[in-house]
């Protein structure tokens, strides 16, 4: 990440009880300057990580490849094996939830403005907006419940994934993997397969509609086995059985 990037990103971490960036920047765990985060990196990384320039931005990274290398294979894990699940995945899960907190901000649902000044206004939003579902896929590998993704993003409500999907399609909107209109979270759950949340969702007391449609027509069911989501599909089909018996 960009030093600035990151600055945001540790000031909006999973357990912040604030709703606005406002309130994160007038808390203790932001920043306010690169020279404080540069300083913070390589405190809270044991000089395990830098920052060095990269043309005319600072990029934080680690000193040599092989700490990274060393870290994920088995260097994580023995730092802290006090969890049932693994420490991959939660990391993941955290660092999912740091995007998804930046996005649900008041400012980033009510903000109208154009590409360029979003990236000058929202530092964070580029990273969160593409990355968050990278992450939870991550999470999902690791066989981690992703059930709370329905409070993050106000199930049943879309207003949330309308906001996404359009902050995506401004920034990115040529990516293969950037929502179509009419994204519901059940579409975005099948087409990256996180099969917990489709499991929260059908099983929660919401009337839910297991076969939305989105601007090109399709279903979340569709969406899966496109992707070749196998688990997805067999569940889809399944709840949707029950719901035809059920009417």
């Amino acid at each position: 990440l960009l030093l600035e990037e990151l600055r945001f990103a540790m000031a909006i971490d999973a357990d912040t009880p604030y709703s606005s960036l406002r309130e994160c920047q007038e808390s203790e765990a932001y920043a306010d300057t690169n020279d404080k985060m540069e300083k913070r990196v390589k405190s809270l990384s044991g000089g395990l990580a830098e920052v060095r320039e990269q043309g005319s931005q600072k990029i934080a990274q680690f000193i040599h490849q092989s700490v990274n290398d060393y870290l994920v294979q088995s260097g994580l894990q023995k730092l802290d094996s006090s969890s049932e699940n693994s420490v991959i995945g939660r990391a993941q899960f955290r660092l999912s939830r740091s995007c998804i907190k930046y996005i649900t901000t008041r400012e980033v649902l009510s903000c109208s403005e154009d590409d360029q000044d979003l990236k000058h206004r929202y530092p964070f939003l580029r990273y969160a907006t593409t990355h968050w579902v990278s992450h939870a896929e991550a999470v999902e590998a690791e066989r981690i419940s992703q059930a709370d993704l329905l409070g993050l993003f106000q199930w049943p409500s879309n207003r949330i994934l309308l906001s996404w999907t359009q902050l995506y399609r401004k920034i990115d909107r040529y990516s293969n993997r950037c929502p179509t209109i009419n994204t519901t979270l059940l579409h975005a759950a099948s087409r990256y397969g996180l099969l917990s949340v489709i499991t929260a969702a059908v099983s929660s007391e919401d009337d839910v509609d297991v076969d939305p449609k989105d601007e090109g027509g399709q279903t979340p069911l569709s969406w899966a086995a496109q992707d070749g989501r196998e688990a997805v599909v067999r569940s889809e089909e399944h709840t949707s059985e029950l719901q035809s018996h059920h009417d």
